[in-house]
């Protein structure tokens, strides 16, 4: 048996526009000026945490830590709202490529560092029914890169189906490919080519069918 473990943001939902913008206005309240498709190129697969606190101590902004992690937490709800609007999209082909999985008996989760009412909204609004277990980073000690997450989640499927024959972790950041890697998976890096190392890389996501 397969099991597969997805990330959510940028991999199964076209959210990462909506970041990139509410973070180009975060940075915009401190005097700092950055395109949010400049953001999306620069600083794709990196925690906001780190980056922006980068970008401000190069620029000799006056800022903590803590109104850095605040405004991160809050970004969930900003998301949240949209979703309920239904203001975001699940990237193509992603429900056609889920039924076929589940057709095929392949076992699926999420791994996301997105809060807990946002993966479960997302479930819901998009009929996610085949997805049976989700980690949320705020419910592990240590957060991506670190494998955390990903070990929940494998180890939510493994307790309702066994131990699997061979486990996929599949995301659109570098922190999914390290992460995965970690859990002692196969890596899937979608849509993008970083210069890091992962054993498959798909520009679609039905192209996830014919590697399994």
């Amino acid at each position: 048996m397969i099991h597969i473990v997805f990330d959510l943001d940028g991999t199964l939902a076209d959210t990462q526009k909506i970041h990139e913008k509410i973070e180009s206005d975060f940075l915009a309240s401190k005097w700092v000026f950055i395109d949010p498709i400049v953001i999306g190129k620069t600083y794709a697969g990196r925690t906001p945490t780190e980056w922006i606190a980068e970008i401000f101590t190069q620029r000799w902004v006056d800022f903590n830590q803590a109104e850095i992690s605040d405004f991160v937490e809050s970004k969930d709800e900003k998301v949240i709202e949209l979703l309920k609007k239904w203001e975001i999209e699940l990237m193509p082909w992603v429900i056609e490529t889920f039924r076929e999985l589940n057709n095929r008996w392949i076992k699926m989760g999420i791994a996301s560092g997105a809060c807990r009412e946002f993966i479960d909204l997302f479930i819901e609004y998009f009929g996610l029914d085949m997805i049976e277990s989700s980690t949320s980073a705020n419910e592990v000690e240590h957060k991506k890169p670190a494998p955390d997450v990903f070990l929940a989640s494998f180890s939510t499927l493994e307790k309702l189906y066994g131990k699997p024959t061979k486990k996929w972790v599949i995301g659109d950041g570098k922190t999914d490919i390290v992460g995965g890697k970690a859990a002692w998976a196969k890596t899937i890096l979608c849509y993008h080519d970083y210069d890091i190392s992962y054993d498959f890389q798909i520009e679609q996501f039905p192209e996830i069918v014919q590697l399994l």
